[in-house]
């Protein structure tokens, strides 16, 4: 009788060696892949939202949306609470998309009480916020409330305890494919995709304050932020981000192309639209043209992180 040989213990420890050094080769594989097709779907949402902007356009003689709300703008951070409701712009676009789904992120999950969006009677989330995070932001500008983006400079009214912040007419605008819309970010409400301390936020980020140990890896989709523009296509644009430790308004993130020349386009509606400084700055500069912020930002020492 013929009997079966067992696999002797080295024979056993060579196939658990090949089989360890198979998974340890797949599995980087499996997860670029996994990170691919989420980028994919996340540049997806992405033309699709841009799609509903150009529709609102159309419907609003091609004026962007204008915002409104109570208390002071931009005053301590762009969020809203329960006595100060506000209104975000997602909100007017969401009519002209199939789903709020779109403007949640595949690849960012985030909860945080900074992203709940108190807001008025007949619109989204009003009596029921959630405090998921959004995760696209409009373009604001550079700075939130500053002007220079898609929208104007911000009013206050005192005595109503009001702000008004207005759409502009996409028709000024310098260069449609250049001029950014809508893009990845990491803001808390109102959602921004601001070069300053909104598509890299340091409240969600990192609330207890820069640590010093930043990477651009930790990014998503390491920097590489989808996009979409004016003219309604969407694209990947690689982000550089840093740290200005010192500010009037404390240390804040930055994150910009890294290939400066496609900033001043991508936030500017046109070139020498005004942006207000003055918050950022405590005054040392106030009223400059668009297209020479990023040269004000630089004055700041930015940290830029390492990969």
């Amino acid at each position: 009788m013929f009997r079966k040989k067992a696999f002797t213990l080295i024979e056993l420890l060579v196939v658990i060696a090949i089989i360890a050094i198979l998974a340890a080769i797949l599995f980087p594989v499996f997860a670029q892949a996994k990170a691919a097709a989420k980028k994919s779907a996340c540049l997806s949402n992405t033309k699709q939202i841009g799609v509903a902007v150009l529709i609102y356009l159309n419907d609003s003689d091609d004026m962007t949306p204008g915002l409104y709300g109570t208390g002071i703008p931009g005053a301590g951070t762009s969020q809203s609470n329960s006595t100060t409701p506000g209104v975000d712009v997602w909100q007017l676009i969401l009519p002209y998309t199939k789903s709020q789904n779109i403007f949640y992120a595949p690849e960012y999950n985030a909860h945080n009480s900074a992203c709940i969006q108190y807001t008025f009677p007949g619109l989204p989330g009003y009596g029921n916020p959630s405090d998921q995070c959004l995760g696209y932001g409009y373009n604001w500008g550079f700075i939130p409330y500053a002007g220079g983006g898609l929208f104007g400079t911000a009013t206050y009214d005192p005595n109503a305890n009001l702000y008004s912040v207005p759409g502009v007419s996409g028709t000024a605008a310098d260069n449609p494919a250049s001029l950014a819309v809508w893009a990845d970010t990491t803001s808390p409400a109102q959602f921004s995709m601001a070069a300053l301390d909104g598509i890299v936020n340091l409240e969600l980020l990192s609330p207890n304050g820069p640590t010093g140990n930043e990477r651009q890896s930790q990014l998503r989709h390491n920097g590489s932020f989808n996009l979409n523009f004016l003219d309604g296509h969407a694209k990947s644009l690689q982000y550089k981000a840093g740290t200005i430790a010192q500010t009037p308004r404390g240390p804040v993130y930055v994150a910009l192309p890294s290939d400066l020349t496609k900033a001043n386009a991508a936030y500017c509606l046109s070139q020498d639209a005004t942006v207000d400084l003055s918050g950022l700055t405590g005054g040392q500069f106030g009223q400059i043209p668009c297209n020479q912020v990023t040269n004000i930002i630089n004055q700041f020492g930015v940290q830029w992180w390492a990969n």
